[in-house]
């Protein structure tokens, strides 16, 4: 990735956060969330069950 192509998508990302955020925040992650959480091994699963609940 070029530092221009770097910059581009920093910008992109600034620029369009909040309207995500705000697109998303009432999306229920739940049912993704333990799809995601049975991937992964017993060490994992307790770090990431601490930082989702």
């Amino acid at each position: 990735m070029t530092k221009q192509s770097f910059k581009s998508t920093l910008n992109y990302y600034d620029e369009n956060a909040v309207e995500f955020a705000c697109q998303t925040l009432s999306i229920d992650m739940h049912d993704l969330s333990e799809l995601f959480i049975n991937q992964l091994s017993y060490a994992d699963k307790t770090v990431q069950v601490n930082l989702v609940n």
